[in-house]
């Protein structure tokens, strides 16, 4: 297993993380496969557990059992664990307290090597900052409840950079990366300038929710079948994004024996800075190829946002981008779903297509959207 500096710390982690979230636990037989599989995991190096955004109204109850038993016997001694907050779940200051504390008691655990602020945007940073939630995670830190701060991030580059300036006591940021986001929210920009500031690089979702894992439309596949190189596209998907010597540790959906040996194999094989010229213009033509096939020219920009209904307007046209891209809208319904996204309070009042720079018909597209991917899904 190869090994980065967190940041510019002297802790190491594992470049291969563990999202504990996905494992299956809704009865022993579930619960006891898991508990095998992140004790397997632990034992060949993987030394990042994280733990994913908690359920909205249940928090982290659901996986306590699979995580304190998981982490006995001196596994907990061997691991950072990372547990989630959504953002949104704080209406006060107060509530970050409440809500990390009822987590360390539902996980069995006195403290989270790293707490991840989930959700953070150009939007919802100012209002979390204005309510004094961030003097209650510096005390948390300092009590021992907290080791380290950091936050979950998807929006552009530009208000990263604002949010970073804001406030320096940030220990590592988390995005979703993978070879079709090396140039938005907030991109390979947005990446080195945050290792710049000597934080870690957390990176979730390398495989677009195993979209990039599975067998691509024909066009991608007449490019990949004139590959030199015999690798599996999840092979693919992983290097392209361990070759970025800033990014610290890439946390994988690992649900079997198999998986977890054939990560681990790989994730002790590779380097930084090792895919040559025609390793990365082979995926760049596959990167342009899948992007030919986004009906929708959004850029995910945001300036349609804020919705006054609270509607994600960019990410449910992104959510519909990828259905007809990836070949695979039954995966994207269980997003869209998983999500809580609806059209039901949608007024269609126009201010979304109003601010739209490249005045995309965002009311069409969003019905467009609802329609393949909601709950009747009837849209081919």
């Amino acid at each position: 297993m190869k090994y980065r500096k967190f940041g510019n710390t002297s802790d190491e982690v594992s470049i291969l993380g563990l999202d504990i979230s996905p494992l299956p636990h809704a009865d022993a037989t579930g619960t006891n496969t898991a508990i095998a599989l992140i004790q397997m995991a632990i034992d060949y190096g993987v030394n990042y557990l994280d733990l994913g955004p908690p359920d909205p109204v249940r928090q982290y109850d659901g996986i306590s059992t699979l995580v304190g038993t998981a982490l006995r016997d001196g596994y907990r001694e061997r691991i950072m664990l990372a547990a989630h907050i959504p953002v949104t779940s704080i209406m006060t200051a107060a509530d970050l307290d409440k809500l990390l504390d009822r987590q360390l008691v539902s996980l069995q655990q006195t403290s989270f090597d790293c707490l991840v602020l989930d959700g953070l945007n150009r939007n919802t940073w100012p209002v979390l900052r204005d309510k004094g939630a961030r003097p209650r995670a510096e005390a948390a830190v300092t009590d021992g409840r907290i080791g380290r701060l950091g936050f979950a991030y998807r929006d552009q580059f530009h208000y990263l950079r604002l949010l970073l300036e804001d406030y320096a006591g940030w220990n590592f940021g988390q995005f979703q990366y993978s070879y079709m986001d090396v140039d938005r929210n907030p991109g390979l920009s947005g990446i080195r300038h945050v290792r710049e500031q000597g934080m870690a690089v957390v990176i979730a979702d390398p495989l677009r929710g195993g979209l990039l894992a599975r067998e691509p439309p024909a066009a991608i596949a007449a490019i990949w079948a004139g590959a030199e190189y015999e690798r599996t596209l999840t092979e693919w998907g992983l290097r392209w994004v361990w070759n970025h010597p800033e990014i610290t540790t890439v946390i994988c959906d690992l649900q079997t024996t198999s998986e977890v040996n054939d990560l681990t194999t790989l994730a002790s094989k590779v380097e930084a800075n090792s895919l040559g010229i025609r390793e990365q213009l082979l995926i760049n033509q596959v990167r342009d190829a899948y992007r030919k096939l986004r009906p929708i020219p959004c850029t995910t920009c945001r300036t349609c946002m804020p919705c006054p209904q609270d509607i994600d307007v960019p990410r449910i046209l992104e959510l519909y981008n990828d259905a007809v891209m990836f070949g695979d809208a039954e995966t994207l319904k269980s997003v869209y779903k998983n999500e809580q996204h609806s059209l039901e309070d949608c007024d269609e009042c126009g201010s979304c297509v109003q601010s739209c720079g490249r005045m995309i018909a965002i009311l069409e597209w969003l019905r467009k959207a609802d329609d393949l991917l909601g709950d009747t899904g009837t849209e081919s």
